[in-house]
């Protein structure tokens, strides 16, 4: 939360956020504003000063989520396999985006005008940059870029959702993937 808040400011910022974790929580992706500024009592223009566009609304619901893993991929990424960790990678990514869907959202659409999760973004990329970088020099992965990671990743959260067991189907579809990654 930006530290110059009045403290009015910061409980209507905090009311946004716990309603539009409600609604996100019960499949309401879309957040539209207007409800979410009924749901919290407040009015469109206070919702808006908080939080410009959609995205920038998720980012600030999936900081906690990002944060997380990204410290989880910078871990793995210095292990002495860069195959498994690759492997680890993807599970933490698809775990992520399973037990949080602000995150799955910002993972596939970017994070809006938030500075610190567009930076701890760029800092994930980097790592995954690095350990796809030493799987290739060893000769275990085709070369892939992690936007290209990235983008299959999305795709299997959206398919494990699909499944009436998201958690082992996202598991299996990493083992899949992975398998794909790999030179013959």
């Amino acid at each position: 939360m930006p530290p110059e808040l009045r403290r009015d400011a910061a409980r209507n910022r905090e009311l946004l956020l716990d309603a539009a974790r409600r609604r996100l929580d019960t499949g309401d992706a879309e957040l539209r504003m207007n409800a979410l500024a009924a749901d919290a009592g407040v009015g469109v223009g206070t919702a808006y000063r908080h939080f410009p566009d959609r995205q920038t609304l998720l980012a600030a619901l999936a900081a906690p989520g990002v944060l997380a893993l990204a410290g989880r991929i910078h871990e793995a990424k210095d292990g002495d396999d860069p195959l498994a960790a690759i492997g680890a990678v993807m599970r933490h990514v698809m775990l992520a985006q399973l037990d949080d869907r602000a995150v799955a959202e910002v993972l596939r659409d970017g994070p809006g005008t938030d500075p610190q999760v567009a930076d701890t973004l760029a800092r994930m990329t980097r790592d995954v940059q690095d350990l796809l970088d030493r799987a290739h020099a060893r000769g275990e992965v085709a070369a892939v870029q992690p936007d290209d990671l990235r983008r299959l990743l999305c795709g299997l959260d959206h398919a494990a959702r699909l499944g009436t067991d998201p958690t082992r189907d996202a598991g299996a579809y990493v083992d899949l993937v992975l398998a794909g990654l790999r030179t013959r």
